[in-house]
């Protein structure tokens, strides 16, 4: 479940791109992510549904423990025509 409305209606914009949608996720819970380059990793090994927070069901990982490092990864593709925007990974 993705939520496509905008976030705030009060601060309506032309042009913005919603995020929400299918994400690559990993716990990092050694804190090593940066150090062993995990900004460069062809995938994470997990997908979240974003806006919805890990701990949530309804982000398709519903862990409850507290985990104090996280990494999230998306492609996002903006095309020349800022009137056009498209998001890899859906």
């Amino acid at each position: 479940m993705t939520r496509q409305e905008y976030p705030r209606p009060q601060f309506v914009r032309d042009q913005w791109i919603n995020l929400n949608g299918t994400w690559q996720f990993q716990f990092d819970d050694e804190n090593v992510g940066e150090k062993e380059h995990y900004f460069n990793k062809e995938t994470l090994d997990k997908e979240i549904q974003v806006p919805f927070v890990y701990q949530s069901t309804l982000s398709g990982i519903g862990e409850r423990t507290v985990h104090e490092y996280v990494w999230y990864k998306k492609e996002v593709v903006i095309p020349n025509d800022p009137n056009v925007i498209k998001l890899r990974n859906q």
